[in-house]
């Protein structure tokens, strides 16, 4: 080996150096070790499958010291492993260390090498059976080691103890950010380390089961560092009774605490009442998330209404489901907002929002909430949409309305099948006088309804936004009159109608109704009317696009899947010079040309408070995606694109690409069967787009070459939930470069793979690698 060296030494151009399935000693490898400097053109050493000992593996990861070339250390014993260089001095490193059998001596070893190296970005000790005392070993050296970014310790057979022994690094290691910790079927284990040193530490523990001895040891580490965790998120857990106590004592004493998060922990109504009862908050806002499979029905109206008296510093409180959301704010003196003078707000709540959304409320639940409301005279917002609360509920809640003389917000959309809700609705909103925003989608409306609703209407002198979609059930004698209210409520700056049936008569009478309505910013005419050219609705439609002329405080509009043609953007085109403050536009499922979209696009140049553009489902093509290569960068809040369905192309494709380098904001982008496969371009630039939450590739054909940079990029994505691959020609290689991805992108929910070249049983294993994976819809 010492005269391959010296030959080698002597190969100046030498990229790369295979030594694969071999057999390497000790002193090979430090000979290897010694030359890796003067190899200066070297690229990438290829040690995959190659056996040697522990020692021998430690000795490969020196190279981070020996050689400041060197960017990544990737080892494992059956497999690929790769030692990767730059041509200049690596600014950061990464090291990849898995799936050997690591002693706690061999971990005292590897982290006295790491100490030496300044420029660690992320490690990766990964299924290397450290269990419990190898992780201890490794967090004792913690505090000495320089590492930017992460370290990855899943898959080490931890038990209870091992995960205490990383969350106790908040407290032992300030450079510690946040820790993750879960010992479910997939155990992961991350730990991050602060970009700013005043964002706080997080701490997320799942599937830890932990018994009385742990909650209290828990409870200790909770305690030595209040004054700095801001989040800790707590989801299924089996937590002991006995080591309850302790814990629930320990979150009281958190008082830089932001966001509480429990879900799925077992616990019972009266340890929710008692940790309520007992959490304050002291000059900013606290956030609580509470989840548990019974609280639904009449559990959940109890459990607000308990919440509400229990706790007077209760800002806002919305149930979803199964999920109890509070927000806890100092409590101020109350004072009545309604305008009025007469309101006695003694031993009055400070609650400004209740919100109990889809989680199966009936009308009679509500009766212990009776009581409460009245003394909600501050409240705001009430919400008790997708229930089904009948007339019963209708009646109860018209009961209360006087007495919430600082309603603002009523929200009401509905899973009712009935007539009668709307007409006490109607009725009991007359009392409402203080109502600025009121959605009833989804109700009926009967001919009645609508002549009751048409003078409620009337009656309420501060309305300002409407929600009427989906609303069905009345003639077109009906419509004309609830269109004609609509049209007489001046000061409204917002409508939505989606997909509510008018004819044309109703149509050109909305759009008489719109011209008039100054204060107009948001606009949500979806699926309204079919319209193409020639068609007899196409003139109506017309009128329409034309009354939105002089609505200069125009903010969102949504036009989905009125099958627009050419002529009527036009006329939409005409009104964007002086929409300036524009921030959405939904163009999606019309009939648009391409020349017509790069129209479109140029125009919307002018509306630089653009964030959201959704033209999915059109004709859109090379032009229109070039002009957008030209035109989004320069919108600096940019941050929603969908072009899904449209036959972009490649050249097209390489336009957006372009221009995603300058949407550092960015936070959603669709690309869905944009007519190419070639997208690697397009996932190179996403490693810009820092803010990305949700990007779909899907059903575009893309191969391995798309997945792999995807896999390279997604580290830099660490805001990203969800990736959307389906229907792509993604084979295993391509899914094991994302599985080797995702242990550096703790943030990401979900990777779709369906209908890609997978076969089922490397899919099977991939899935038990990382569960984040998914392969099919079952």
């Amino acid at each position: 080996m010492a005269r391959l060296c010296r030959r080698l030494v002597q190969c100046p151009g030498l990229l790369k150096l295979d030594f694969s399935h071999g057999s390497l000693k000790d002193d090979a490898i430090e000979n290897l070790l010694n030359i890796l400097p003067k190899m200066t053109s070297l690229q990438l050493l290829n040690m995959s499958h190659v056996q040697m000992s522990t020692d021998g593996v430690l000795l490969l990861v020196r190279s981070l010291i020996y050689c400041q070339r060197v960017r990544a250390v990737e080892l494992k014993p059956q497999g690929e492993a790769f030692i990767k260089f730059v041509n200049m001095k690596a600014e950061q490193a990464t090291c990849r260390l898995t799936q050997y059998t690591l002693s706690s001596g061999d971990v005292e070893k590897l982290s006295g090498i790491l100490e030496q190296c300044p420029h660690l970005f992320d490690l990766d000790l990964s299924s290397n059976l450290l269990r419990d005392e190898g992780v201890k070993s490794f967090v004792d050296s913690l505090p000495r080691l320089r590492i930017a970014s992460s370290v990855n310790l899943n898959d080490n057979r931890l038990t209870q103890m091992g995960a205490l022994y990383l969350v106790n690094t908040v407290t032992t290691c300030e450079k510690v950010a946040a820790v993750e910790v879960s010992l479910g079927t997939e155990e992961r284990s991350l730990i991050r380390f602060e970009q700013d040193s005043d964002c706080g530490k997080t701490l997320s523990l799942s599937e830890c089961h932990f018994g009385a001895d742990h909650l209290q040891r828990l409870a200790e580490i909770l305690t030595r560092c209040a004054a700095q965790l801001v989040e800790l998120r707590l989801s299924c857990n089996i937590l002991q009774r006995e080591g309850l106590l302790a814990l629930q004592n320990s979150l009281t004493t958190l008082s830089s605490l932001r966001t509480l998060e429990i879900r799925n922990n077992g616990l019972s109504v009266q340890v929710i009442e008692d940790l309520v009862k007992q959490l304050r908050c002291g000059h900013f806002q606290r956030y609580i998330s509470i989840e548990e499979p019974w609280i639904t029905a009449e559990a959940a109206v109890n459990l607000v209404s308990c919440c509400l008296k229990l706790n007077p510093n209760i800002h806002t409180i919305r149930v979803n489901k199964s999920t109890v959301h509070i927000t806890l704010e100092e409590c101020q003196n109350p004072t009545d907002t309604s305008g009025g003078s007469s309101t006695d707000v003694s031993g009055s709540l400070s609650t400004v929002t209740i919100s109990l959304v889809d989680c199966a409320v009936q009308g009679h639940h509500l009766v212990s909430l009776q009581t409460v409301f009245q003394k909600c005279v501050l409240l705001q917002e009430l919400d008790l949409s997708y229930n089904s609360i009948g007339r019963v509920g209708a009646e109860l809640l018209c009961s209360v309305l006087p007495s919430l003389a600082s309603l603002r917000k009523l929200s009401l959309e509905s899973k009712e099948t009935s007539e009668d809700v709307v007409l006490l609705f109607a009725e009991g909103l007359l009392q409402a006088k203080s109502i600025e925003s009121m959605n009833l989608s989804g109700h009926v409306i009967s001919d009645r309804g609508a002549v009751a609703l048409t003078r409620t209407l009337q009656n309420l002198p501060h309305l300002r936004t409407i929600n009427l979609s989906l609303c069905y059930g009345w003639t077109p004698a009906g419509a004309l009159e609830l269109v004609r209210g609509l049209g007489q409520c001046l000061s409204l700056e917002g409508i939505s109608l989606d997909s509510v049936q008018l004819d044309e008569e109703s149509t050109v009478c909305l759009a008489q109704g719109l011209h008039a309505m100054t204060s107009l910013k948001r606009l949500n005419l979806n699926n309204k009317v079919t319209m193409v050219t020639g068609s007899p609705w196409e003139g109506a439609t017309l009128v329409l696009l034309a009354s939105l002329e002089g609505l200069r405080g125009m903010e969102e509009i949504e036009l989905d899947g009125m099958r627009m043609s050419d002529k009527g953007l036009e006329e939409l085109i005409k009104h964007l010079p002086t929409w300036t403050g524009l921030r959405k536009i939904s163009l999606s499922g019309n009939c648009i040309s391409d020349q017509a979209g790069e129209r479109l696009v140029q125009a919307l140049a002018t509306c630089t408070a653009l964030e959201e553009l959704n033209l999915s489902r059109n004709n859109l093509s090379l032009a229109c995606a070039a002009k957008m290569g030209q035109v989004l960068p320069t919108l600096t809040h940019f941050r929603v694109l969908d072009l899904s369905e449209n036959e972009i192309g490649t050249k097209g494709a390489v336009s957006i690409s372009k221009a995603l380098i300058s949407m550092k904001y960015l936070t959603k982008i669709h690309l869905t069967s944009i007519g190419t496969s070639e997208l690697a371009g397009l996932a190179g630039s996403l490693a810009h787009c820092v803010c990305a939450e949700d990007v779909s590739f899907a059903w575009n054909d893309c191969g391995d070459d798309v997945a792999v940079k995807l896999a390279e990029v997604l580290p830099q994505c660490q805001k990203l939930r969800r990736l959307d691959l389906e229907s792509n020609s993604i084979s295993t290689i391509g899914a094991e470069a994302l599985a080797r991805s995702l242990q550096s992108c703790p943030s990401v929910e979900v990777i779709r793979l369906w209908r890609n070249v997978i076969s089922t049983s490397d899919a099977q294993k991939l899935r038990l690698r990382e569960k984040r994976l998914n392969f099919s819809s079952t």
